[in-house]
Parts: structure tokens; C-alpha cells; sequence
């Protein structure tokens, strides 16, 4: 045993425990000091580079050798099958035939249906992120035509005044979808740019002010993302990722254009670099809820809706 191996500092190990049983859920942990809090931040963000790390490809090796395997099989059923002197043996069939055969279509089965599934989704994604780079840029030119103010319906409408509390209401304000299709009318962008593959639902940023939003004095932050799955299904848990790629993740385009596949719906954003869901709102007190009435947002609070 190597005991020059670097260990985890005995302070920080309950926070890790904690994170752990409550399902990598930061919402479900309570610090107890500022350094666990400090330690519990930077676990999330480690969490958060980790999901974002690209799956290697299946490995070639496995490939080549279940084709090896098909054509050995295949030569030798060949050999087995071949015109003889001898009627009976161009008719027979043995059990080991039949064996063979099917423990190489299993294997086939085995290695090619996860490959055409991860080769669907990845191409969904990309698919995907291609209009979302569009949408990006009709967002730029748009607002360059605009004296810098996006094509965003500002603040959340009869939700503020009606003090609604509990669960996310299933009847979000459309304003903010209907304001962004002048992108598509006013031809910024293909219509087909306003949904993710041209069809599922997408998510826009909604000004929790009364003011237009400008790209000019935007905190570099979401603009825009695959459909909020709390707005879908309200009973789902505020770390879900988006229905549109099954729930594995989403793209997120950013105020600067880029856009970026995200497992999880928290980002970094404000002086303090404080972790925020994109599909919540945060109240006063600094934990995720939507009790609206009187609510006072932080003026780097992200909030993604339909």
C-alpha cells in the first residue's frame, strides 16, 4: 500500500457522506459551518465537470473481435455445409451449429443496439445544438437592430401579483415563447430554430424585471435551453434534466453564443460564483421556492421558462 496517497481531510468527509445519501440533491444538505458550506460548493462544482467529461467510444478491439468471431463461425458452418459424396452429411445439422450461431447473434445484438442508441442520441444533440447556435445568432443580430434589447417578454405577469405558492403551477405565462418567435418572423433564424430537432419544446429567459433585457449588460449566463421538465411535469424533482434528450442532459445556449451540454440544471453564476437552478425560482431567504408574492429576485437569479 502506497501511504504517500493523498486522502480526503476527515473535515470534509461528513460533507461527502452527506451529499452522497441525499442523492448528489445540494438542496438536501445542511452545513453546518461556512467551511462546509465552501466544501459542499465545491463538490457540486467537481460533480458537475465530471458529468460534463465525454463518454469515451466503445472500444474497437471488442468490435473487431465479435467480427472475428461472425466470420470464423461462418467459415466454419461454410466447411461443415460443403457438397460431399455423401448425401446425408449435405442435410445435417448438429446442435453445436445451432449454439454457435446464436451466441454470435446475441454478441451482435449485444454490442450493436447500445451503439445505434448512443449514435441516435448523439446525433438528437447535435441536431439540437445546431439550432440552438442559430437561435444564438439571430439573438445577436436582433439585438444589434435593437439598440442591444432582446426579443424577451419582461417579468412573470399576473404570477407576481397572485402570490401563488407550492408546487410550480402547470400554466406558465407564454409570453415569453410568442415574443421570441419575431426571430423567426422578422427571418433571423428558420422557424425550425425556435424548438429543439426542429420539433420538442424549448425554454427562453425571462426577465424578472420591468425592463427590457439587453445582451449588453447581461451577466454571461442561459439564454436559452431545452424544455424546463418542472413547467411539464410539476412532480418531478427540481434536479431533473430535460424530457428532450430523455432526460440525460440538456443544451444550454449562453448569452455569448456558446452553447453547452449540461447533465445537470445548475450553474455557477454571480461575484460569489453561487450555485443556481435554471428551472426554479430563489426567494428571499436563498433556498429554491415559488412563493412569488413580495418576493425581491437576485439580480443574477436565471429562470428558464416556455
Amino acid at each position: 500500500m502506497n501511504h504517500n496517497e493523498p486522502n480526503l481531510d476527515p473535515r470534509d468527509a461528513h460533507i461527502v457522506d452527506q451529499l452522497v445519501q441525499a442523492g448528489w440533491d445540494p438542496s438536501k444538505v445542511t452545513p453546518t459551518s461556512s467551511q462546509d458550506a465552501d466544501a459542499l460548493r465545491a463538490l457540486v462544482r467537481i460533480g458537475t465537470l465530471l458529468n460534463r467529461y465525454p463518454t469515451p467510444a466503445p472500444d474497437d478491439a471488442l468490435i473487431d473481435a465479435t467480427l472475428l468471431s461472425v466470420e470464423r463461425a461462418d467459415a466454419d458452418r461454410t466447411e461443415r455445409m460443403a457438397l460431399t459424396d455423401t448425401p446425408i452429411a449435405r442435410s445435417r445439422w448438429r446442435l453445436p451449429d445451432f449454439i454457435s450461431v446464436a451466441a454470435c447473434l446475441l454478441l451482435l445484438i449485444g454490442v450493436a443496439v447500445p451503439m445505434a442508441n448512443q449514435a441516435r442520441n448523439n446525433s438528437s444533440r447535435a441536431l439540437c445544438a445546431d439550432g440552438f447556435r442559430e437561435l444564438g445568432s439571430a439573438f445577436t443580430a436582433y439585438s444589434t437592430d435593437s439598440k442591444g434589447n432582446l426579443p424577451m417578454a419582461a417579468g412573470l405577469g399576473s404570477m407576481l401579483s397572485a402570490g401563488t405558492s407550492g408546487d410550480l403551477p402547470t400554466s406558465m405565462p407564454a409570453d415569453n415563447a410568442q415574443a421570441v418567435r419575431v426571430l423567426a418572423e422578422k427571418g433571423y433564424c428558420r422557424p425550425g430554430c425556435l424548438h429543439c430537432a426542429g420539433v420538442r419544446q424549448l425554454s427562453f429567459r425571462v426577465p424578472l424585471h420591468a425592463t427590457h433585457i439587453r445582451i449588453t449588460t447581461l451577466v454571461l449566463s442561459p439564454l436559452a435551453a431545452d424544455a424546463n421538465p418542472l413547467l411539464l411535469t410539476p412532480k418531478v424533482g427540481i434536479q431533473s434534466a430535460s424530457p428532450n434528450h430523455g432526460g440525460e442532459g440538456q443544451n444550454v445556449l449562453f448569452s455569448d453564443g456558446a452553447v453547452v451540454w449540461m447533465p445537470l440544471p445548475f450553474i455557477n453564476i454571480g461575484p460569489q460564483g453561487r450555485l443556481d437552478n435554471m428551472w426554479t425560482l430563489r426567494g428571499v431567504s436563498g433556498g429554491e421556492g415559488v412563493d412569488f408574492k413580495g418576493v425581491k429576485f437576485d439580480p443574477y437569479e436565471v429562470f428558464l421558462g416556455q
